[in-house]
């Protein structure tokens, strides 16, 4: 295709296959090679200009009788490339018994990738059929905000498939994360030890259980061992749930409500017969 570089990944041991990416020519891009053939996935990283930061582009191919051993290898690929930078997915996944509205699934197979889902990317923004009634082909990203204008419409050339067309909106920034930790490695565990060792736990603790114990540290007994006997603590964010792990949890409780009712609308059944008795 004029005006763009080619990057592919054909299928190892028979005819056809296999996963393809044109990238416009003038940006910067690079293939990470996968060290595994046996999962059809292609990842190109595409570097960042000034302040921005890079994007890697995945394209994937899950055959629907693929075993749990491969879809474990590509999870563990995934993980990796998640840890470089922001990420844009698309693929075939093949699991047309995963509900996207509920975030549920049926088969083991299915939730295990719905589980991964769940953990990496914030939405799964594909919501018509790409065949037939069954949403197969889906679009991933790892940054709110990163894609959007998300349609599924015609076919190309004699596939059998809807086409997923969307845009990258924007190239993620550059950012160093606020988030820190306490670093034991640097704590002074000496100035620690010694008060501890100096307190009389047996007289001060007698009589007191859980808690209580705790609250003798607290009311000063190691007060004025000096700064620096432990690591100063840095609160991390909470983690933010995403729209995907909500809806999961909302239909594992809309499920379990509707199971309480079935049971109680039983007892009620039952306690009228023996009434009638």
């Amino acid at each position: 295709m004029d005006g763009y570089k080619l990057f592919r990944r054909d299928r190892r041991g028979r005819s056809g296959g296999g996963v393809a990416l044109y990238v416009r020519e003038g940006l910067d891009c690079t293939e990470l090679h996968d060290c595994d053939d046996k999962v059809e996935c292609l990842w190109v990283r595409m570097r960042g200009k000034a302040d921005k930061a890079d994007i890697v582009l995945g394209v994937c191919y899950r055959p629907p009788d693929q075993v749990e051993e491969m879809d474990e290898v590509f999870y563990k690929r995934l993980a990796g490339v998640l840890e470089l930078c922001a990420l844009v997915l698309v693929g075939d996944f093949n699991f047309p018994d995963v509900c996207w509205k509920y975030a549920t699934a049926e088969s083991k197979q299915s939730r295990r990738f719905l589980e991964c889902v769940e953990d990496n990317f914030p939405t799964q923004p594909v919501g018509e059929p790409t065949r037939g009634r069954a949403l197969l082909d889906l679009l991933f990203t790892n940054r709110e905000g990163l894609v959007g204008s998300v349609m599924v419409r015609g076919r190309l050339g004699l596939s059998d498939r809807e086409m997923i067309e969307f845009s990258i909106l924007g190239e993620a920034r550059k950012g160093v994360s606020k988030a820190t930790a306490m670093d034991f490695r640097r704590a002074n565990f000496g100035l620690f030890e010694a008060p501890v060792e100096r307190v009389p736990w047996e007289t001060v603790l007698k009589g007191k259980r859980g808690p209580g114990g705790m609250d003798v540290l607290q009311e000063g007994n190691l007060n004025g061992s000096g700064p620096g006997y432990s690591p100063v603590p840095q609160v991390k964010p909470p983690r933010k749930t995403t729209g995907l792990a909500e809806r999961g949890a909302f239909a594992r409780n809309q499920e379990k409500k509707e199971s309480l009712s079935s049971l109680e609308e039983r007892a009620g059944n039952l306690g009228g017969v023996q009434g009638s008795c």
